[in-house]
Order: C-alpha cells, then sequence, then structure tokens
C-alpha cells in the first residue's frame, strides 16, 4: 500500500518524505476475525492486539495488496462519517501500530 500525499506527512513517515514508501505488516502475526472486528497474535513475542473494523482494514491494506485511501473510504461510507475524520483515525492506528511493531514503512518500487 503506497502512501498518498494526502493521507501522511513527513511527520507520520520515518524517512525522506518524498520518497515512495508503503505500510508492510512488520511481523508475522495470526489473524483471527468476527464480526468485522479482530484479533492479531504474534506467537514469537506472545503479544496480541485488538483491532476494530478501521484498524482491520488498514492492516489488510497493509498486505502489499491494498490502497490505504480505498481502505479510509469504505470507513467513511459505511460509518457515515466524513473523509476527513477517516483519514485521521487512519493516521491515528497507523501512528500506534508503527510505533508497537505492527506495521512498519518500507520504499516501494518506482512505478
Amino acid at each position: 500500500m503506497d502512501a498518498s500525499p494526502g493521507l501522511f506527512n513527513a511527520a507520520d513517515c520515518p524517512r525522506d518524505p518524498s520518497a515512495r514508501l508503503r505500510l508492510r505488516h512488520a511481523r508475522p502475526a495470526i489473524l483471527w476475525e468476527l464480526d468485522g472486528e479482530a484479533v492479531l497474535y504474534d506467537p514469537a513475542a506472545h503479544e496480541a492486539l485488538y483491532l476494530n473494523a478501521a484498524a482491520l482494514d488498514i492492516w489488510r491494506a497493509a498486505d502489499g495488496a491494498g490502497e490505504m485511501e480505498s481502505a479510509v473510504a469504505r470507513r467513511a461510507y459505511l460509518g457515515g462519517v466524513s473523509m476527513e475524520e477517516c483519514r485521521t483515525d487512519a493516521r491515528h492506528v497507523v501512528e500506534a501500530m508503527t510505533r508497537h511493531g505492527w506495521l512498519k514503512w518500507e520504499a516501494s518500487a518506482a512505478t
């Protein structure tokens, strides 16, 4: 998932903000889903993380096949809230998940 310029700024990305970056899963995890929410479990670290529906969309998009903006638009549509509110929520989720080692930024291939 490439970071779209409207969604993330230099403070969100720990590297050169002009570089093309994408979010990826930072560690192997087992995902259990139930009713649109999920729990991630890292068996090596014996750590678990609860994901609400918005965080689950971000986790899915960070597999390299998804797009963050699509995940945000989906949340806005399903939740009946503004895109800006969903973008703000997405920034908070990404920041927390990167800080705790569940997601990481990496350079994406040039297109």
